[in-house]
């Protein structure tokens, strides 16, 4: 059969397909579906452009210190590099932020965490960018740094801002009630990293008008579209985020630590600059959720009602304020969860350490205060003699329920149904017992009946400080 009847035969009979459905309420399939599942996506670390020069940053190996010189000379020097960047060679501002612009494109005169980028260098090869930038000599006079948020109240400014970033106090209803049980607890929640299957990676492209193009896995290109051209010394309108895929994000890709270098390498040298970060690069040049210290206490009568909740928040900002003061006012805000607390005294500090810096990470302040106020609940269940889900059906908010905040719910909330559903669904089987699990999971009753192996800390490590909010709500928490 020749080729021109094989294409004009018609096709085997068969049941007709539909065609894909439209409109309104209909499921249709991604547009990057198929590609993402064969692997031919192309994510930032894919791209390619003609004449590609590839990135390193070089990093502060101290969390404080003094930079005392900086001789990049050699790197400069070394065959195949083609551009070496530091604070003298930004053109526009030389610090950004989110919420305040107080963190460095590069160091200047003092470095203030582990990590902290100082230079930037533009070569031929990944490999010749990583040597070039180890070449480059940084003369420190190490300081002493201040890595305990509980310390930064009373240690020397660690930045021209001061230490203290925000202060919260936050009163709902009466300070004298009491409740007939009471429960306290401290909760110490560590620094968290989302760590994505994607690391950061991106491209610069210089445009022919002197502007450029940068090519990142960015959830906010308008925010850091606007941060870089203001680090650029560039209008707006010359500078271009182009969102490619976006292998992993929970508010970490809000942070453009690596796009401004890579931007300024590219308009430098006028040649496309890619960098792709390694996995510790990664940890080192983004920002982290906010580590806390959260003390609680826990009012309620002997049926289970809640009726005050006071308590301390402490969120460890890092060297830079960044997005901080947002966060610890939803933690404030959110301080007693879903439940309906007719008092409430809260109390909260976001202060600057030389640990990294903290910043967008989903549920920014928000999830650190729900892991201490469940505890609490546990704990007042407990004292109660009640099933835990039961004390939380009793106090749970509902359309109509007025906040600690003073704000009324007017939207639905099915927090009562949303339980219920919850607890009615059959728990997994336990993992095997072994001296490895054995106690770590918090259905397990041996961790409840031993909560220090389970990670809680010790209500007898913190006393109460004198800083309530109805008293000196200006001073700091410093246990006794």
């Amino acid at each position: 059969m020749s080729n021109d009847a094989a294409i004009a035969a018609p096709a085997v009979d068969g049941p007709e397909q539909e065609p894909p459905a439209h409109g309104l309420g209909a499921a249709l399939p991604q547009a990057d579906a198929r590609a993402k599942t064969e692997g031919t996506f192309p994510y930032a670390s894919d791209l390619w452009a003609e004449g590609l020069l590839w990135a390193a940053i070089l990093r502060s190996p101290h969390p404080h210190a003094r930079i005392t010189a900086v001789d990049t000379s050699a790197a400069a020097e070394m065959p195949g590099v083609r551009a070496v960047v530091t604070h003298a060679d930004v053109p526009g501002d030389a610090a950004y932020g989110r919420g305040v612009a107080d963190r460095p494109v590069f160091a200047s005169g003092v470095v203030r965490h582990h990590g902290e980028a100082i230079a930037a260098v533009a070569a031929d090869h990944p490999d010749t960018a990583r040597l070039a930038a180890a070449a480059i000599i940084v003369e420190y006079e190490v300081l002493e740094p201040v890595t305990d948020p509980e310390k930064a109240f009373a240690a020397e400014p660690l930045h021209p801002d001061g230490n203290l970033i925000r202060h919260i106090p936050l009163s709902f209803g009466d300070p004298e009630v009491s409740g007939e049980v009471v429960v306290e607890g401290l909760y110490r929640i560590g620094r968290q990293d989302p760590a994505p299957i994607g690391a950061e990676a991106g491209l610069a492209v210089p445009r022919p008008d002197g502007g450029v193009e940068l090519y990142t896995a960015s959830t906010d290109p308008h925010t850091d579209r606007d941060l870089a051209a203001a680090c650029f010394g560039l209008d707006k309108e010359r500078v271009k985020v182009v969102v490619t895929g976006v292998p992993g994000a929970t508010g970490d890709r809000e942070d453009p630590g690596f796009q401004i270098p890579l931007g300024l390498l590219a308009l430098r040298t006028g040649c496309p600059v890619k960098l792709a970060a390694t996995r510790e690069e990664s940890f080192l040049g983004h920002a982290h959720r906010h580590p806390a210290l959260l003390r609680y206490r826990h009012h309620a009568s002997a049926e289970g009602r809640l009726l005050k909740v006071e308590a301390q928040i402490l969120l460890d900002a890092g060297a830079y304020a960044d997005a901080s003061s947002e966060s610890l006012a939803a933690a404030v805000a959110f301080a007693c969860g879903p439940y309906v607390v007719p008092h409430a005294f809260i109390e909260g500090w976001a202060v600057r350490t030389n640990n990294p810096p903290s910043g967008h990470v989903r549920g920014e302040g928000a999830l650190q205060v729900c892991a201490a106020y469940e505890a609490q609940m546990d704990k007042l269940a407990a004292k109660l003699g009640l099933d835990p889900a039961e004390l939380r059906l009793r106090n749970v908010l509902a359309t109509g329920d007025i906040l600690p905040t003073g704000q009324t719910v007017t939207c639905p909330a099915p927090v009562a149904e949303l339980l219920q559903a919850v607890r009615d669904f059959p728990l997994p089987p336990l993992p095997k017992d072994t001296p490895r699990t054995r106690g770590c999971c918090p259905a397990d009753p041996r961790a409840r009946a031993s909560p220090a192996r389970c990670g809680a800390a010790s209500a007898t490590h913190w006393a109460w400080s004198t800083c309530s909010v109805r008293r000196e709500p200006t001073r700091c928490p410093r246990p006794r």
